[in-house]
């Protein structure tokens, strides 16, 4: 009898649970999943695509269905927390739009879904092209030339006068080195162009009434600025110009943080031409000290090397493939003939030489390679006074002269995705920039007045 009476007990105390439940579910229903946050990418290079939720997912639910992109593209799958990361295996097409569909079948740990399908699309910018043109001689400007419609587009105007700029594909923004057109000083101020903000506005900390800035680059991956700068001196106490001092010892190299807004000293001395340069802790930057050497500094552990003790006509940084180039010299047995050689190294110091076809002395002018890794494209000078620019399959080492002209090529740059490179040429003390389609192998873009050119992605 207690028996019964035990498990009568128990049956209704189920059922009223049951019933509970019940009355809670209608009068308090389960959320349903809920998205906080959807990230797509700004470029079509190193893109991601990032998608926050409320709670946690069954992970499965997303690659059974549930994230759906088109066109079609492989990649790989990773979380942080509730952040659903997807990134895909090759950069995207430039100019194309992208469609992202998110279905009710991802689940959440409650089994609860979305409420309903969530569509979305982006579109990736077009390849553009950055260069600055002079139109007077208080007045430059930044442009950007879109390699499609073939048209170009002022993106700052034309009260300033731009002597030099750098541009960072990672917070796409741009450091522009300026003097004002209506002013009477010679100072130069760094000013921060953010294209996504639409925003120009000066640096704060860097310039001091006795310090001139020289050059300032973007630290690949990292929100600061490798900066060279002098002391400066004026002709009488009331002047307003300012002449560099010429001592080499007045002269600093600096890391400009833009989040604390704090500088870091890094060394002092001759140090007013620079460029980075991979090492095996990571990146540095080389130079070329007051003997005319080329020394390479490490940025995590404050260490100098010698690369070249004798005098370099070139060196550079390919950003692509995380190599130094630069020109190093070689001679005959009687010394008389001295010739550029291109080297390619390596963060692991390993070095590629090559050298270039034509009649001694050979001058290197500038060297490029493309993200690819496939090619090296090297600007030089044979001898009387050819100016040449070669294309060097980097792993056959065969050469394909591309042109010769009465101008010297003074800067090459490839495009992120390989198929185009832009260089520009002086033409009768008036630079002149040309792209060039690795497909077609010839010039697409001639004689737009320009100089200092950068990718815009």
């Amino acid at each position: 009898m207690s028996s019964t009476k035990h498990l009568k007990i128990s049956i209704g105390i189920t059922i009223a649970l049951l019933v509970i439940n019940v009355l809670l579910i209608i009068i308090f229903p389960s959320k349903p999943l809920k998205i906080k946050d959807i990230i797509t990418p700004n470029s079509a290079i190193d893109p991601q695509i990032k998608i926050s939720f409320s709670e946690p997912v069954e992970k499965s639910s997303l690659t059974d269905g549930g994230f759906i992109i088109t066109p079609n593209i492989a990649g790989n799958i990773s979380w942080a927390g509730n952040t659903f990361v997807f990134t895909p295996e090759q950069n995207l097409d430039f100019d194309t739009e992208y469609r992202i569909q998110l279905n009710t079948v991802i689940e959440s740990k409650r089994n609860t879904r979305l409420a309903e399908n969530i569509n979305l699309t982006f579109k990736t910018p077009p390849l553009q092209l950055l260069y600055l043109n002079k139109k007077n001689e208080i007045s430059s400007q930044i442009f950007q030339y879109n390699i499609e419609t073939g048209i170009s587009t002022a993106i700052t105007d034309e009260q300033h006068n731009i002597h030099w700029f750098d541009y960072d594909p990672t917070t796409r923004q741009i450091v522009a080195l300026l003097t004002d057109k209506d002013s009477s000083s010679d100072i130069v101020k760094p000013y921060l162009l953010n294209l996504e903000e639409q925003t120009f506005e000066p640096l704060p900390k860097i310039t001091e009434p006795d310090l001139q800035i020289h050059y300032a680059k973007w630290i690949p991956y990292e929100n600061s600025l490798l900066i060279s700068r002098s002391k400066i001196q004026y002709i009488n106490p009331d002047d307003t110009i300012a002449t560099l001092t010429g001592n080499s010892e007045d002269t600093e190299m600096i890391v400009y943080n833009l989040t604390n807004k704090e500088s870091t000293q890094l060394l002092t001395g001759n140090t007013l031409f620079y460029e980075f340069f991979p090492t095996p802790d990571g990146l540095g930057f080389s130079f070329i000290n007051s003997n005319g050497a080329l020394v390479a500094y490490n940025f995590a552990t404050s260490d100098q090397e010698m690369i070249s003790a004798q005098f370099i006509n070139y060196f550079g940084f390919s950003h692509y493939g995380k190599y130094a180039l630069y020109a190093d010299k070689i001679a005959d047995d009687n010394f008389l003939n001295e010739e550029d050689i291109a080297v390619i190294q390596s963060a692991d110091g390993a070095k590629k030489e090559v050298r270039l076809q034509g009649v001694n002395p050979i001058v290197i002018d500038h060297l490029a390679t493309a993200p690819s890794e496939e090619t090296l494209a090297a600007a030089y000078t044979s001898y009387p006074a050819e100016f040449r620019i070669a294309l060097v399959d980097m792993e056959t080492g065969e050469q394909t002269l591309m042109n010769e002209s009465g101008h010297r090529t003074r800067a090459i740059e490839f495009s992120p995705n390989s198929e185009y490179f832009a260089y520009i040429e002086d033409q009768y003390d008036t630079p002149k920039i040309f792209i060039y389609s690795m497909e077609k192998k010839e010039n697409i873009v001639k004689n737009v007045s320009g100089s200092m050119i950068h990718w815009l992605y």
